[in-house]
């Protein structure tokens, strides 16, 4: 199991400034099962996971993220 990490500190991980999603989104990304996470307690933690499927991850959650920002406006 890899480490696990905050959603302020996978957003930080993930996005850059500027395209950083709302805290909101990325919960709701939880909860629709978009994005694999822990919750313990009122807290999801998210595995930071290593390698190239962590990568690949990330690059498709960023164009996800640009798409969404893109049709919503």
């Amino acid at each position: 199991m890899g480490q696990l990490m905050t959603i302020d500190e996978y957003m930080t991980k993930t996005f850059t400034q500027d395209s950083r999603p709302h805290i909101n989104s990325v919960r709701r990304w939880i909860r629709e099962g978009k994005l694999e996470a822990k919750k313990m307690g009122r807290s999801y933690y998210i595995e930071e996971k290593g390698g190239d499927e962590y990568n690949n991850n990330v690059e498709q959650e960023k164009m996800d993220a640009m798409i969404a920002k893109i049709i919503n406006g």
